[in-house]
């Protein structure tokens, strides 16, 4: 029975794993970005890089976090608390990137008139 519950463990974890990969893809590509304009945008580039870093290591332990804390005899409420804090580290990492879409804007553009027509159009 013993063997069986670890199988099982063991499978849910693989499977939480394999649906965390395009997760984790896209803030590797956001971090790649953000190295790549670096020099252009270093404000949003260090801020989508911390947040790139912070969901990356995120997503690694909401993986790892169940068997680990059930291989130590942790409980479910304990357990709920571990992914309580996940996901508040999680909010601030998306509140990097909010701030990164705004940050380093010149004043808006004023809307220029339209230019004429050419007097063989009208």
């Amino acid at each position: 029975m013993r063997g069986r519950r670890c199988y099982k463990r063991g499978m849910g974890s693989l499977l939480s794993a394999v649906g965390m990969v395009p997760f984790v893809l896209v803030w590797l590509a956001a971090a790649g970005v953000a190295l790549v304009r670096w020099d252009r945008h270093p404000t949003v580039s260090t801020l989508v890089l911390v947040a790139a870093g912070m969901e990356v290591m995120i997503n690694i332990a909401r993986v790892l976090a169940p068997t680990l804390l059930a291989s130590r005899g942790v409980e479910m409420r304990q357990m709920s608390t571990v992914y309580v804090a996940l996901s508040l580290f999680s909010s601030v990492a998306l509140t990097l990137v909010v701030v990164a879409a705004f940050a380093e804007r010149g004043p808006g553009k004023t809307e220029t008139p339209a230019r004429p027509m050419p007097p063989e159009f009208k």
